[in-house]
């Protein structure tokens, strides 16, 4: 931003064969003028996904933790989530799964008695159609999330993405949408993205939200965005300030280590 400068490095492993995804990944962000109150410049991102499917049946698995202590800061440092799907529906365009799992975490909920809960129930549904005029796939967990391709065959196609969870709905800045205008391998689009990070003995988490507008290049195993990010909002311990604006840019390898698919 126009007083801030923000650098987050990262890596990870993705494990791919067939119908099972397993990814981890880590990044480290650090911005160069602390925001808020708090010494600590530095925060941690760690994501652990394993998405899988046998017939009918889908397991999902998810930890995710974004914080100044990842994990082992207290539970409202990190989400885990356990759940398993059926696929009740299909057909060669549709797909459609239910079930639901398992949540854990600090989700601000206390008993009459003062005791915290830290486990709730969750939903699973996927639905997912594609045709030759348009992919469409919506996942509801603790909120939807919406992709949506037209002409996803064409060199020119146009993408959607819209995702929120309902429990951290407070506003239009808590939709966190992405749309561009595609052709090969070059796009155009509008985000609005939210950087958001759980503080180890803090209620409110420490987030920086903006919209963008960006171009970016993806030749598959190299992705390049740059853009112009405006209309910052800095939340922190239940304040709002805006920061500015500024320039950003986003640069994402992928080095194939397994054999090639015959």
């Amino acid at each position: 931003m126009s007083d801030q400068t923000l650098h987050s490095p990262g890596g990870g492993l993705v494990f791919l064969a067939q119908d099972h995804l397993l990814a981890g990944t880590y990044s480290r962000t650090t911005w160069s003028t602390a925001p808020g109150t708090r010494d600590s410049t530095d925060y941690h991102t760690l994501e652990l996904f394993y998405d899988g499917a046998r017939r009918e049946h889908r397991y999902l698995t998810v930890l995710q933790s974004a914080s100044d202590e990842p994990i082992h800061g207290g539970w409202d440092t990190f989400q885990a989530a356990a759940l398993y799907g059926y696929e009740v529906y299909t057909s060669p365009t549709t797909s459609l799964v239910l079930g639901g799992g398992l949540g854990i975490s600090d989700f601000g909920i206390t008993t009459p008695g003062g005791r915290t809960i830290y486990t709730l129930p969750l939903p699973l549904i996927r639905l997912s159609r594609e045709t030759p005029g348009y992919h469409l796939s919506l996942d509801i967990i603790t909120g939807p999330t919406l992709d949506l391709t037209l002409r996803p065959q064409e060199n020119l196609r146009m993408t959607w993405h819209l995702q929120f969870d309902i429990d951290q709905l407070r506003d239009e800045r808590d939709l966190t949408f992405e749309i561009a205008l595609h052709y090969r391998f070059a796009s155009l689009g509008l985000q609005n993205e939210t950087i958001s990070f759980d503080l180890a003995g803090e209620t409110d988490p420490l987030e920086s939200t903006f919209y963008a507008a960006f171009a970016e290049i993806d030749l598959i195993l190299l992705k390049l965005r740059a853009g112009y990010a405006f209309d910052t909002l800095h939340r922190s311990r239940g304040t709002t300030e805006q920061t500015g604006q500024g320039l950003f840019l986003s640069l994402q390898g992928l080095i194939p280590l397994g054999p090639p698919r015959p």
